[in-house]
This record gives C-alpha cells, structure tokens and sequence, in this order.
C-alpha cells in the first residue's frame, strides 16, 4: 500500500482508537543499527529530564555517564511517558519532537506500533520509520531478512544435488526483510530490478519519471545510477 503524509492530530486520534484502554509505553527512536558509544544521546536525554531509555530491547534507567559497547550495534527509543499518564496530545508531541516526526507505541506485551508524519499506510494506519540504507543490504542485520539470516536458502547442503538447501519462503530467495523488499519505485521494488541483465535495468531506469517534488533527489541518483550501469 502506498504511504501518505499525516497531521499530529491525524496520529492522535490513530492511537485514541487503536489504544482506548491498554496500558502502553510512549517511545520516540533515537538511534537505529548503529555502532558506537552514544554517550552524547543519553547525556542530552538526561539533561532534557529523560528518566529510561529502551536499549537494544529493554527498558534501561539512564545514569550520568553512560555508554554502550564501542563496536557493537545499537538501537536506543527514549521513553516518553506511558499512556495512562493523561494528556496524549502532549506525549505525541514530544515524542514526535524526540523522534524526528516517529513515536512507537509499545503495550505490555511487547507488540509495538510506529507512528510517523513522514508516512501513514491509508488503511491500517500504521507508519514506517524513516528508511536506512542498510535497510537494503543484506549483509546488515537491519536489511537481512530474519528467516535465513540474509542467506537467501534454508538448511545446509545435504547429498550432490544439495536437496536439504530450500529457497527461504519469507523472502524469497532475496535475502532481504519484508520491509525492504515493501519499498518500491515506480512500481519496482530492488528485488525485482537486480534479478534483470545490467542492460534492462539501464533501460528500465532511464525511463522512471517522478514529479515536481521528488525530481531534485531523484535527478541526480537517477544520472549516477545510469553511468555506472553503462560501464557494465
């Protein structure tokens, strides 16, 4: 489904009705799949009065100090409040602030929701973290798809005609997640355009068109795209 642009009030009333009485933890997304310390997301988390943080996963109290493992990946959310705390407006608020336009919703279950100004799905209202080049790599854990581990096959090669190794059903045999594969230009989703020769994807790209709005990114993509398919 294509994705649309939608208000903070819009976002609001989408967690009113979606969450009505379920006890459920605000987060906005600080930092996703990347390496390092980040000792300067928690010092400004705490000097903005932020208490807790999820951190790769579990709900961690922030302290003076702080820091992560150098060389390991990580994804920080800090928490916003919980739902229960009254004024929702104001939670969505800061939390979109936080978030850069994102806040995920997490319940008590572990089943969370993100919710994003960047882009709504018109039909079930759920919204996309802004997209990440990793996301499109499967050599990165945050574009490997989760069945095959970016492998593209299940199991291990069994006799010579290899009968025990099957395409992986969740992608497909492209190694990607879902999420990745969901991104589409112009209809065509990366997977459908590196399975084609060097000289068809050329062809396909020299003909893509957008409008007005898109046209200042997508230009000069488009152009270096073109000269390196050439050259292959």
């Amino acid at each position: 489904r294509r994705l649309t642009a939608q208000t903070r009030t819009a976002i609001v009333d989408q967690i009113r009705r979606r969450y009505p009485d379920t006890p459920a933890t605000v987060l906005s997304p600080k930092v996703f799949g990347r390496k390092g310390f980040h000792k300067e997301v928690f010092a400004r988390a705490l000097k903005k009065g932020f208490k807790k943080a999820r951190i790769d996963g579990k709900i961690t109290p922030l302290k003076q100090g702080m820091a992560l493992s150098r060389y390991h990946e990580h994804n920080i959310d800090l928490v916003i409040g919980r739902l229960s705390d009254g004024n929702l407006e104001a939670l969505a608020d800061r939390a979109l602030e936080e978030g850069a336009g994102s806040l995920v919703i997490l319940d008590r279950r572990g089943k969370e929701d993100v919710f994003s100004l960047h882009g709504i799905c018109s039909t079930c209202g759920i919204g996309l973290e802004s997209l990440d080049p990793r996301l499109f790599s499967f050599n990165s854990k945050q574009g490997a798809c989760e069945q095959c581990s970016g492998l593209g096959t299940i199991g291990e090669p069994g006799d010579e005609e290899n009968t025990a190794v099957k395409i992986c059903r969740q992608c497909g045999g492209s190694r990607l997640k879902s999420q990745a594969l969901a991104v589409k230009v112009n209809q065509y989703a990366i997977w459908d355009l590196v399975q084609k020769p060097a000289r068809q994807v050329y062809e396909i790209i020299k003909k893509l068109k957008f409008n007005a709005h898109d046209k200042p990114v997508a230009e000069p993509i488009v152009a270096e795209l073109l000269t390196r398919l050439s050259l292959l």
